[in-house]
């Protein structure tokens, strides 16, 4: 598992894998909303019930409008996490745009596992 730890915000938009350098044209953009399905403990952790922004999913992740026509994960809190299931096609190394807002201060971890060879 690799892991990096960024300061964590109280709303989540966009992550964004940009391919090796010689792949460039590949761009893999995942939406922090579209986690994957399977409720609490599979796709995602939620501390408290219910969608506290009412908007996208019917589930306990907090998620509310962006004011852009999207939307963005919020309120979250520590031990909080979202899964998210994506294929990489190509080994190498890979660059990691997000788009995070918020003004807390505390840590947010990004955590890659690889649980079985690359495509």
């Amino acid at each position: 598992m690799e892991q990096s730890t960024f300061f964590r915000c109280t709303a989540i938009g966009v992550i964004t894998l940009f391919a090796p350098y010689l792949f460039a044209a590949t761009i893999l953009s995942v939406e922090f909303e579209d986690y994957d399905n399977g409720g609490p403990n599979v796709g995602f952790l939620d501390s408290t019930s219910g969608n506290s922004g009412t908007k996208y999913r019917q589930d306990d992740v907090d998620i509310r409008g962006n004011g852009s026509g999207g939307f963005s994960v919020g309120w979250t809190s520590d031990g909080e996490y979202l899964n998210y299931t994506r294929p990489i096609e190509k080994a190498g190394q890979y660059r990691l745009d997000a788009l995070v807002a918020g003004n807390n201060t505390e840590p947010m971890t990004l955590s890659f596992i690889s649980p079985m060879a690359v495509i």
